[in-house]
């Protein structure tokens, strides 16, 4: 176990918290009662060993993770050693407001949870009296950088939503919108999919995030599904006391010391055999904690990956791009819904082999692959891949690493093309009707018709689609994109029609 990398670790600081959430359990439990906490230099400690074995993201968690005194000090230290980090607070900041905006300044991301702006409604989800400090510290945050809020939707408000939203945008502020999961929902009733649709609804709204692979994965979840876990394979779990907790935090049933040398740990009976049985247990049934079986999805090329890196370029481009303009440029959100809808079905309709979950959990590689004269075939992709592209492919050590996948072009559009675009008009401002603006005006749509496009021209769905009409969309869209006076403008474009080798045809003939 010792030369295995991680991908990420959960790095509970504290248990204790300054809040009394009805869904929570840290503050009701009585094994979460004084856990020792390390010291700034131990901390730091296991943050070095961490990163030794592979961690490049820690998410420093609690209770209330501000409440942990050395928390600044460690996430600086994490930075200096290439770790992106990220913090959830509820922003009370009942012991010291001070320490909580050092922690805020800090963190690479660093979360806002807020669910409600009206102090009545707070006080009954989080058992205190704090709505209106919260407010006042986020608008702290708010000028020196942008916070993100994290809201949970539920039966309480799902009436305020639209208001939720109207508030981070006030404040140009991120908004991440996510359904109340079952551990949350203690009467385990599954009613997350009534949520689903208000939240999609929001996708293309300035400033929210909408993650629609987790959307996805709630939308077919079952009290008797197994989730795609990443406990003990690319997640490691610390308590307080840098113990590893075991097989998660959710349902923990032990914990292996640390004493300062994580390879013991790692090396140790107990965290192997947990390795092995990761989201096969009967309590991992119906699981839907996001911080868990999210990171899984980096690991295997299948309908959820296209999703989340459909949502994730999309969050980026808004982010990067177009939250502050989305008021000036108008697109036809109603429209994009519709266009939405359909590429969600098509990503839905991606073939699968039935031992995939199988193979998941034992393979080694992001996808199967048998070697045929032809080249090396899998059951995703159309074609078999040439052997010089599959030893390329074969080296990404996450489908993010992957070429042949609808982001790897996007990502090229958007660093050469929409963010120009996007800092010429937040700097000088453009004519409306320039055609630069009319590019970025149409650049959502620009993503759902290529996620669509190429999910159905080169893997394999079980439902036929016909990518005319996206095949003359963008077409027409890249002959835009090469007139436009931006250094790699024209190349960025031929590139693109690579990918469209009949688009001129067919939009000579339209």
């Amino acid at each position: 176990m010792n030369g295995q990398n991680f991908y990420c670790a959960r790095f509970y600081v504290t248990y204790r918290c300054n809040s009394r959430c009805s869904y929570c359990n840290v503050w009701q439990n009585p094994a979460f009662k004084n856990v020792p906490e390390l010291s700034a230099e131990d901390a730091c400690l296991l943050v070095k060993q961490c990163r030794e074995h592979g961690v490049r993201y820690i998410d420093f968690t609690g209770g209330e993770p501000t409440l942990y005194p050395h928390l600044a000090e460690v996430i600086e230290y994490a930075k200096k050693l290439g770790i992106k980090t990220e913090v959830t607070s509820n922003c009370i900041a009942s012991a010291s407001k001070r320490k909580m905006l050092e922690v805020a300044f800090a963190a690479d991301k660093f979360n806002t949870s807020l669910d409600t702006l009206n102090s009545a409604a707070y006080r009954q989800i989080r058992g205190i009296d704090a709505c209106e400090n919260v407010k006042k510290t986020v608008a702290e945050i708010a000028s020196v950088r942008a916070p993100k809020i994290m809201t949970v939707v539920t039966d309480g408000n799902i009436n305020e939503l639209d208001n939720m939203i109207s508030y981070a945008q006030r404040h140009h502020a991120l908004i991440y919108l996510s359904p109340m999961f079952p551990y949350m929902d203690k009467g385990g009733t599954y009613r997350i999919s009534a949520y689903i649709s208000d939240i999609v609804n929001r996708i293309f709204d300035a400033y929210t995030v909408v993650l629609l692979h987790f959307m996805e994965f709630f939308r077919t979840s079952s009290p008797s599904q197994l989730p795609p876990c990443s406990a003990n394979r690319h997640t490691l779990t610390f308590a307080p006391d840098g113990s590893l907790v075991l097989p998660c935090y959710h349902a923990v049933s032990e914990n292996v010391a640390w004493n300062k040398d994580l390879n013991a740990a790692l090396d140790s009976a107990a965290f192997r055999r947990s390795a092995l049985s990761s989201g096969t247990l009967e309590t991992c049934r119906g699981c839907c904690v996001i911080p868990y079986f999210g990171i899984s999805f980096n690991y295997q090329l299948n309908k959820y990956f296209l999703l989340q890196s459909f949502s994730e370029k999309l969050y980026h481009l808004k982010r990067d791009c177009l939250n502050p303009l989305l008021d000036i440029l108008h697109p036809d959100r109603k429209h994009l819904l519709q266009e939405l809808e359909t590429m969600q079905e098509v990503v839905r309709s991606l073939a699968c082999p039935p031992d995939m979950e199988a193979y998941r959990r034992n393979g080694a590689s992001l996808y199967p692959v048998e070697k045929t004269p032809e080249g090396f075939a899998t059951p995703l992709y159309k074609q078999p891949l040439p052997p010089e592209v599959y030893d390329r492919e074969s080296r990404a050590a996450d489908c993010w690493q992957l070429t042949l996948v609808p982001h790897h072009y996007f990502d090229k559009v958007c660093n050469g093309i929409f963010r120009p675009i996007a800092s010429a008009l937040s700097e000088s401002g453009a004519e409306a009707n320039s055609p630069a603006v009319g590019l970025l005006r149409d650049s959502m749509e620009f993503a759902v018709r290529w996620w669509r496009f190429y999910t159905a021209t080169y893997f394999r769905l079980s439902r036929p689609y016909d990518t005319t009409l996206d095949s003359v969309w963008l077409s027409a869209f890249l002959r835009r994109m090469e007139t436009l006076e931006y250094p790699d403008a024209a190349r960025i474009a031929a590139e693109g029609k690579g990918y469209l080798p009949a688009a001129d045809e067919k939009a000579k003939v339209a």
